[in-house]
């Protein structure tokens, strides 16, 4: 699994993943003080997939995307709202 790219545009964050294989993975998103803002699960096939988070609720600042996978380590980014 690999991140590609991160776009914020308007009210919605995309991911742009990179998946050896279809999996469930769990999308988070923490502010830097470690809270936890937004939980969604999405189903990714194999090769290319954008997930688009709808982030409207959240204030303007950085935040921390944490992608947790069944049978792979997590991957971390960070994106700023601004």
């Amino acid at each position: 699994m690999k991140i590609s790219k991160k776009t914020v545009s308007g009210k919605f964050l995309e991911v742009t993943l990179y998946s050896k294989k279809s999996q469930l993975v769990h999308v988070r998103i923490i502010n830097f003080a470690g809270i936890s803002k937004l939980s969604v699960w999405e189903v990714i096939e194999k090769g290319d997939n954008i997930v688009t988070i709808n982030i409207s609720t959240l204030a303007k600042g950085p935040y921390k995307i944490i992608l947790d996978f069944a049978e792979e380590n997590s991957k971390e980014d960070i994106f700023a709202i601004s």
